[in-house]
């Protein structure tokens, strides 16, 4: 199989929200095929060849860290999680190393994107290094994006909740990748979320 040299990019997992519209579960650790729902996109990106992998953890940061203790990532703990998206994007920039071109951002609550998905947007952004890459599903703009080094002072400037969406406004060097994964635009925010994922899978 075909290995990308994803060492030229760090991962960050987003696993720092409060998921208030779950009550008081957090979504994240909801049992999905007899384990935790992060483990889902955790053990696809694990797979590839990236520089780092890191999540940012906020709610619960220490039930989350138990979780995640078999994983080689590092987790960093965002003590603003309440303040928005935009909070943890800047704590893992932070953190994040010198050495890679760019930042491959993974929403903790997308258990069904394909790890095809995964490899195709490594791969389109390691041939377009200063280009964003996004994947679109029906027309939809979905989950993970890669954003590379040259934005990463405009994601610092970022407020609120708004998370990355607010970069692809503005950009003209944006590659929309069409894929047949509806994983790209599913998250689990409700119970309504969670029930029909059990459902459907």
């Amino acid at each position: 199989m075909l290995r990308l040299d994803g060492s030229k990019l760090s991962c960050i997992v987003l696993a720092a929200g409060k998921s208030r519209r779950m009550g008081s579960n957090n979504k994240l650790l909801l049992q999905f095929k007899g384990k935790e729902l992060i483990k889902h996109i955790l053990e696809k990106i694990i797979k590839q060849d990236f520089f780092e992998i890191i999540v940012v953890s906020g709610w619960q940061s220490q039930e989350l860290e138990k979780v995640l203790m078999e994983y080689p990532v590092k987790v960093i703990y965002n003590p603003k999680y309440l303040e928005g998206q935009s909070t943890s994007l800047k704590k893992a920039l932070d953190t994040i190393s010198d050495k890679t071109l760019g930042a491959f951002f993974v929403l903790g609550d997308q258990p069904l994107v394909k790890e095809d998905t995964i490899k195709d947007l490594m791969g389109k952004f390691l041939k377009n290094p200063n280009c964003l890459v996004a994947p679109y599903y029906n027309g939809k703009r979905g989950n993970p994006v890669v954003i590379p080094r040259r934005l990463f002072s405009k994601l610092n400037n970022l407020q609120g909740d708004k998370g990355a969406r607010n970069l692809f406004l503005d950009q003209d060097n944006i590659i929309k990748l069409q894929v047949e994964d509806k994983g790209v635009v599913l998250d689990i925010d409700t119970p309504e979320d969670y029930e029909k994922l059990l459902e459907d899978n």
